[in-house]
């Protein structure tokens, strides 16, 4: 079975194409007449308009793209650039190491307000993975704040946050980040306070 979107050539039985996963509709079985509807045994009107392009049958069914509206739609949200993967790998490892170093930081007590921060930049580094690693991803802008915090934890003597940060503000400037930032925050719905 050849499949309407890739054009992939499927063993007879498959339901489903192996190369892009679109549905495969059952060919239906000529009928003796050509002016008579398989599905429903109804004579054709052959001077009436073509399909609708969402009616299943037909192939500009499957070359509808996906509405940029729809928040549900899994198709949209498949091509996360492997940048914003980076950054949020990036801030959760340096969220937990600053959680650990700040810790470490306020038990010494003549170095308690350097410790707070790095603890406070910890849980921030993490919650903001935490959106970065959701599909779609619910921030709606890159930190670059965020970014510049983990820059000015060097004071703490912690040089990872700075390479951390240094690597975000470098994936933020790509274009495909900022693209795909753009397009997740259009489809965010903007809450009314």
């Amino acid at each position: 079975m050849v499949c309407p979107r890739c054009g992939n050539q499927n063993v007879a039985q498959a339901r489903l194409c192996a190369v892009c996963g679109v549905t495969l509709l059952p060919i239906a079985p000529p009928t003796a007449d050509p002016d008579i509807e398989p599905r429903t045994g109804q004579t054709q009107n052959l001077g009436a308009l073509p399909p609708h392009p969402a009616d299943p049958y037909t192939k500009q069914f499957y070359e509808h793209q996906p509405d940029i509206q729809d928040p549900w739609n899994p198709l949209m949200y498949s091509n996360k650039p492997g940048n914003v993967t980076a950054i949020a790998v990036m801030c959760l490892i340096d969220g937990i190491l600053n959680l650990v170093w700040g810790v470490a930081l306020i038990s010494t007590f003549c170095l308690a307000p350097l410790g707070l921060y790095a603890f406070v930049l910890g849980i921030l580094e993490i919650v903001y993975s935490t959106k970065l690693f959701g599909t779609p991803i619910t921030a709606r802008e890159p930190n670059k704040v965020l970014a510049w915090m983990q820059i000015g934890n060097i004071f703490t003597g912690d040089f990872i946050s700075l390479t951390v940060g240094v690597l975000s503000l470098m994936f933020y400037n790509d274009v495909n980040v900022q693209q795909y930032f753009r397009e997740s925050a259009a489809r965010q719905p903007i809450n009314s306070v």
